[in-house]
């Protein structure tokens, strides 16, 4: 979709395409300390409310690493090409999702947003069973389609998504920082398995949940392409905490409007074209009531219009919420 002329203008005028190196540093401090010092307080007394307390928090700040990766691949941590890459690729180890490959898949994903050739996860939810298998299956699965990618593409056999965005010495610097991850891993386990468990594993699962139910939101129940932007993604508002923890990226009708504005960014962006977004929600909790509300009524999302069959016999359709 061509950017809106006035939008063009206030875009060149605020200068919103800059990164902020102190911002990503401050954020990335935050993050990282916070989970550390809760650690801390788990490790020295034992409590089973501070590991509870570590655990959730780490599985937000893992969450919040997915994130980060996705500020990265768009250029938006740091001004240098390379720094944001290498960024991308340290944030992605801990979480399991190879850069390189997301990368390419985010890419294909904003040039076809919501229509058949988009490259991430389209699932339409049909019972509230299936509403609670997609925690954490569908970050879970989606992680490891991105690994077999990446494989694929240090192979010669890449996916057909990745073709187009492909830089070679980018997959074998993640394929790299994989193997050393791993070799890491398995020495930290010989020495100490429960501390791995405590430290990663624990709020690794809990990440997967949390990402879910963040990125339900951005496209479910949306119209599809070839709709406009305003019409095919969702912008939730949220608070300051879940907006600190993902980067800003809630505001993703401004994001998919325009990839380039640094998510610290994105507010000035969403205020400036708020009135024309279809899909808004003040917060995740509200949206994910409302969407449970809609399953247990029978309400399903609209199916792709080329999938076949389209729908299944006895679904009630609803294209809006």
């Amino acid at each position: 979709m061509a950017i809106p002329a006035d939008v063009r203008t206030f875009l060149a005028a605020g200068e919103l395409a800059k990164p902020s190196a102190r911002d990503t540093t401050v954020r990335t401090a935050a993050l990282v300390g916070s989970y550390a010092a809760l650690l801390a307080v788990a490790f020295s007394t034992h409590n089973v409310v501070a590991w509870v307390a570590a655990w959730v928090w780490g599985g937000f700040v893992f969450s919040s690493a997915f994130a980060a990766m996705h500020e990265a691949l768009h250029g938006s941590l740091y001004r240098a090409g390379w720094v944001n890459d290498l960024a991308g690729i340290l944030w992605g180890l801990p979480i399991l999702n190879p850069y390189a490959a997301y990368r390419a898949s985010h890419l294909q994903h904003h040039a076809a947003t919501h229509s058949e050739t988009d490259s991430e996860p389209m699932v339409i939810i049909k019972g509230v069973g299936g509403y609670v298998a997609t925690f954490p299956l569908v970050v879970l699965g989606f992680n490891a389609l991105l690994m077999a990618s990446l494989v694929g593409m240090i192979s010669g056999h890449p996916p057909s998504y990745a073709k187009r965005a492909r830089r070679r010495h980018l997959e074998l610097a993640n394929a790299a920082a994989f193997v050393a991850f791993f070799a890491l891993v398995v020495v930290a386990w010989r020495w100490n398995w429960h501390v791995v468990a405590e430290v990663w594993l624990i709020p690794l699962a809990i990440s997967y949940f949390a990402a879910s139910a963040f990125a339900t939101p951005e496209h479910y129940g949306c119209h599809y392409a070839p709709a406009p932007v305003f019409q095919t993604t969702r912008t939730t508002t949220s608070n300051a905490v879940v907006r600190f923890l993902l980067w800003n990226a809630n505001y993703h009708t401004a994001h998919h409007l325009a990839p380039s504005v640094t998510g610290r960014n994105l507010p000035k962006l969403d205020q400036q074209i708020a009135e024309r977004c279809e899909f808004r929600e003040r917060s995740y909790s509200g949206y994910h009531r409302k969407l449970i509300g809609e399953l247990l009524r029978g309400e399903i999302a609209e199916s792709p219009p080329w999938a076949d069959p389209p729908r299944v016999s006895g679904d009630r359709a609803r294209t809006t919420r």
